[in-house]
């Protein structure tokens, strides 16, 4: 014979599943879009007039055997359109983050993340476009290594070979001047 289920059961068990949180899948992150205006004041007026929106996904993706925390894109037409519908105003880059790798970073790492992404964003080009750069210089922004030297982890690799290159450099750069 089946057993009924009592209605006091049910109550209990949709209870139960109410309280559970909602894991959410993505985000919008304007603490982070803070963060991005500030950089973009100190090293990127050249994107003071760009409209760039952060998002925030669960889990940072991968790229061969490297941890990809952040990505940054031109916003595709289609979140365009429907950020314009929503808010009224363009967008016009898209960084995108992982929250798990995020959250482990201190504050100086993900100023240093954020500079970087940055640096992809090129502004307008010559024909009004919002124009994006796909390739790094080695495997890191001068810019980056400037202002930050060796605070970020994935920094340490490069300047250890610049150091190693340093004295072959010197002396190569002395030889093409004619000093001896």
């Amino acid at each position: 014979m089946a057993r009924r289920s009592s209605g006091k059961a049910k109550k209990e068990k949709k209870a139960k599943k109410a309280k559970a949180p909602v894991a959410v899948e993505w985000e919008r992150l304007p603490l982070v879009e803070k963060i991005v205006d500030e950089v973009v004041a100190d090293h990127h007026p050249h994107l003071s007039r760009a409209r760039i929106i952060v998002l925030g996904k669960p889990k940072a993706g991968t790229k061969g055997q490297s941890v990809v925390v952040a990505t940054a894109n031109r916003a595709p037409k289609n979140l365009a359109a429907l950020y314009k519908d929503a808010a009224g105003l363009d967008v016009h880059y898209l960084i995108t983050i992982g929250r798990d790798a995020w959250d482990e970073m201190s504050a100086e790492q993900r100023r240093i993340l954020i500079d970087h992404e940055l640096c992809h964003f090129l502004g307008l080009d010559e024909k009004g476009r919002w124009a994006l750069r796909s390739d790094h210089d080695i495997q890191e922004f001068h810019e980056i290594i400037k202002r930050h030297g060796d605070k970020l982890p994935a920094l340490h690799g490069v300047l250890r070979v610049a150091r190693q290159m340093g004295l072959a450099l010197e002396a190569s750069t002395k030889a093409e001047a004619g000093e001896a």
